[in-house]
């Protein structure tokens, strides 16, 4: 977990100052589209590994996996999930890895995060810490629905998902 999280953690300081320009929604659509191919080929992947057999080497993949996911579009669990789904291990033991490997980097995140906090009114703290609990429990009920997504193996709608939204909005940002 803790090569992961560097990685991680590297891959994501690398990519920050590019993020507002990859927050045009051209550029999500795309990678929701991605994402999409991504899960689909995920879940045609057999898989037999066990985490007890996961070396350096591998915690490095996956961290870099996991440092992808920042891309907007780019599911960050279906990207870690992925990257050791690549290399052969099972898809139940990664999904609680990637859920284990979420919270050093949310962690990371919000400490880098830090300074914007500044910008903050005080009178804006209650609003900006209830949001931050309703975000927190959502992704929490995310995350715990997608364990049990992939458990069913069923990948595949989340998959369609990707592509339907993703379509949507290249068609919408491309004709309208």
């Amino acid at each position: 977990l803790m090569i992961s999280t560097i990685v991680t953690a590297v891959v994501g300081l690398t990519l920050k100052p590019f993020m507002d320009t990859l927050m045009q929604p051209v550029i999500v659509a795309c990678f929701l589209l991605i994402n999409g191919g991504i899960l689909l080929f995920m879940g045609k992947v057999e898989t037999e590994k066990d985490i007890t057999e996961m070396k350096w080497h591998n915690a490095v993949l996956i961290g870099l996996a996991q440092g992808i996911g920042v891309f907007p579009g780019i599911s960050r669990s279906g990207a870690t999930i992925s990257g050791g789904v690549l290399q052969k291990f099972r898809k139940d033991d990664m999904a609680e890895y990637a859920f284990i490997l979420f919270i050093p980097a949310t962690v990371g995140a919000v400490i880098l995060s830090l300074d914007e906090l500044t910008l903050v009114n005080s009178s804006e703290w209650l609003g900006y810490g209830l949001s931050f609990i309703f975000a927190l429990m959502c992704t929490y009920l995310s995350l715990t629905l997608f364990l049990k997504v992939i458990r069913k193996k069923k990948l595949d709608y989340f998959a369609y998902y990707c592509f339907i939204v993703g379509l949507v909005v290249l068609i919408k940002e491309l004709i309208f």
